[in-house]
């Protein structure tokens, strides 16, 4: 736990845990147990402590009516196609660094309000308007023409609980339950194409996409590349955590959640691709934060791309 500087009432809480603990709703859980579990000790009260249940890897699913087990080797040959023809659009510079394998982190917070209004006027979702604007800025900042390669996780939680072999509750599901899906053949913005509209097209492709299972298939694809040893090339991996569905003030205790940021280690350039970006929202907030390979360049550059996020959103919330 950290004291601010200039603000001592306000306080930096750091957690180190592994990226299936943290990925998607299941960092909300976590978190909301160490606030919830805090708060009960600083009333007197002992802690109950529960083990939860063994959650399912995506191996365990397979032959499930979850897990499709075909087109994987159609779409792990579609990858390596992408991955022999991949350029990239985002002009990342590898630095010499004394701490190799380190990422770097830019940080920023916008209003939610305006945009979730805006969004549901035009029949989209707040997610969507994220994932064009990231399209978009992409294309500002691109150093050549081509669309961009773009993978996007897809917290799974709610489609489970439909499943007859995953009777599991919300709170059950404290670990990575993901699928991955990759928006690469739609995300040129077609001429005349206004923001919403882009917006309606992206959520489509998506919602087919999980209908017809491909984030599963596609997850299970770049799985088997890793355990070969092959990376995925890609632009950016974009994961919409999610809004924060808990408690966020504990008057018992003082304690009061007014941010939530996810950063990560050892993931740039090739592992989950040249950045990584990943939203929070927390009461009426959105925590931004841009993932990138350690060095002054691309610290820049993923800085200046997430305030071009965050104008392109506030411009098209108004």
């Amino acid at each position: 736990m950290i004291t601010g500087e200039d603000d001592t009432s306000r306080g930096y809480l750091g957690l180190y845990y592994n990226h299936a603990i943290s990925d998607g709703m299941g960092g909300t859980i976590a978190i909301n147990d160490i606030l919830t579990s805090y708060n009960k000790l600083c009333q007197g009260f002992k802690l109950d402590l529960v083990s939860l249940a063994i959650i399912p890897t995506l191996e365990d699913l397979n032959g499930t009516s979850v897990l499709p087990d075909k087109n994987v080797d159609g779409l792990i040959k579609k990858i390596n196609l992408q991955n022999e023809m991949y350029v990239p659009t985002i002009k990342v510079i590898s630095e010499p660094s004394s701490k190799p394998n380190m990422d770097g982190a830019v940080f920023r917070i916008g209003e939610c309000q305006a945009l979730k209004k805006r969004a549901k006027a035009e029949e989209s979702t707040v997610g969507m308007a994220l994932l064009a604007a990231v399209h978009l800025v992409i294309a500002e900042f691109s150093t050549v023409k081509k669309n961009p390669v773009i993978n996007i996780d897809v917290d799974l939680r709610k489609r489970f609980e439909k499943e007859e072999t995953l009777k599991m509750t919300y709170e059950d599901m404290v670990a990575l339950i993901i699928g991955m899906s990759s928006v690469y053949d739609v995300s040129k913005l077609e001429e005349g194409e206004d923001f919403w509209s882009y917006t309606r097209r992206l959520k489509l492709d998506l919602l087919r996409g999980l209908k017809e299972k491909e984030h599963f298939a596609f997850h299970h694809a770049i799985e088997k590349r890793w355990l070969a040893d092959l990376p995925d090339e890609k632009d950016l991996n974009f994961s919409n955590m999610g809004h924060y569905k808990y408690a966020t003030e504990f008057p018992e205790s003082g304690v009061r959640l007014t941010e939530y940021y996810t950063p990560g280690n050892g993931w740039c350039p090739v592992m989950f691709g040249k950045m990584v970006f990943l939203v929070n929202s927390v009461n009426e907030s959105l925590c931004y934060t841009m993932i990138f390979e350690e060095g002054e360049n691309n610290r820049k550059l993923a800085g200046n791309m997430l305030d071009s996020v965050i104008r392109r959103l506030k411009m098209e919330s108004s």
